[in-house]
């Protein structure tokens, strides 16, 4: 059987130790029995949501090129794993990267590669000065990429300590960029590890979301459907087809596409109003976002509960 570019560059290029898990690794992360189902029953949990989706268009502004190329997915993972491999002992090279986005499965090595040379471009990423003899050269996160990952994990944690107290230590903490540092480290240690909070959320849904700029679409409409307590609004308000596209750089067609594919699956409602048209969440599909990101935050609490305690984990 032919194998994949990831698969056969995982091969190829896999570092003798890999530098972000534990030795021996421990089990992979799974939401304990319930405890999704507990943190749906939580009022703050849509008040989180919509705190981190109406900060999502920031966020890809900041990287619209690397948000282009790369699905959401692969595009959040890069970001993080730039930035714990520079907090690892051994730092970040083009070889460890390409090699662990192959092993982890975010992209091929050549997608890693040309990803690496965006955030070159984009003057994000710099290499060392000097490379001390037999060691392969690092690359270096420069102020901006530093100051935008610091500035969305910092939105992140606010949002998961909303509904997990127990992440409410580090909040006092966001200011200190050796415990950001340290929380990247944890988080993507976590992914590495096995941690997959898609896996563990309903299947058809998970098939919609890993469509590249779907669950953009999604997020996007949230600030519509709801308050910014969470709470759905009696009148929702419409976003428009185009209005989306061109605030994710998607086209207009595939945007179109993608949100009569929501409207048939029960996520989203095309309505009319008056001489205006638009898109609005429906229930369902806040309860499918919701449920989502509390899988995250679960995985997000478990990743960073040793730093809460003052341990290094």
């Amino acid at each position: 059987m032919k194998r994949s570019a990831i698969e056969a560059g995982a091969a190829l290029l896999a570092p003798r130790q890999h530098p972000l898990r534990r030795d021996p690794v421990p089990p992979a992360w799974r939401p304990a029995p319930g405890a999704c189902d507990q943190l749906m029953d939580d009022p703050r949990l849509a008040q989180a949501v919509y705190d981190v989706s109406g900060r999502m268009e920031g966020a890809f502004a900041s990287n619209r090129v690397l948000s282009i190329t790369m699905n959401n997915r692969a595009r959040f993972l890069i970001s993080l794993l730039v930035m714990a491999l520079d907090a690892a002992p051994e730092g970040l090279t083009v070889n460890r990267f390409k090699a662990l986005c192959a092993e982890e499965g975010i992209c091929s090595p050549g997608r890693a590669r040309a990803a690496l040379i965006l955030l070159r471009f984009a003057g994000m990423l710099e290499p060392e000065a000097e490379t001390r003899p037999g060691r392969a050269r690092r690359l270096l996160p420069l102020p901006l990429l530093r100051r935008e990952h610091e500035e969305r994990l910092a939105r992140w944690v606010r949002a998961a300590a909303m509904v997990r107290p127990a992440l409410a230590p580090l909040v006092s903490r966001l200011g200190d960029p050796a415990a950001l540092s340290a929380m990247t480290f944890h988080l993507m240690r976590s992914f590495c590890e096995g941690a997959r909070p898609i896996e563990h959320i309903d299947p058809v849904f998970r098939g919609y979301v890993e469509h590249q700029g779907f669950l953009l679409l999604l997020l996007g409409l949230v600030p519509a459907s709801t308050g910014p307590d969470g709470a759905p609004l009696r009148e929702p308000a419409l976003a428009s087809a185009r209005a989306l596209a061109g605030r994710y750089a998607l086209s207009h067609s595939q945007t179109v596409t993608m949100l009569r594919q929501a409207v048939e699956a029960g996520y989203v409602v095309h309505a009319q109003r008056a001489e205006s048209r638009g898109y609005h969440l429906t229930p369902e599909g806040l309860r499918m976002l919701h449920r989502f990101f509390g899988v995250i935050f679960l995985m997000m609490e478990d990743a960073l509960a040793p730093l809460a305690r003052g341990g290094e984990g």
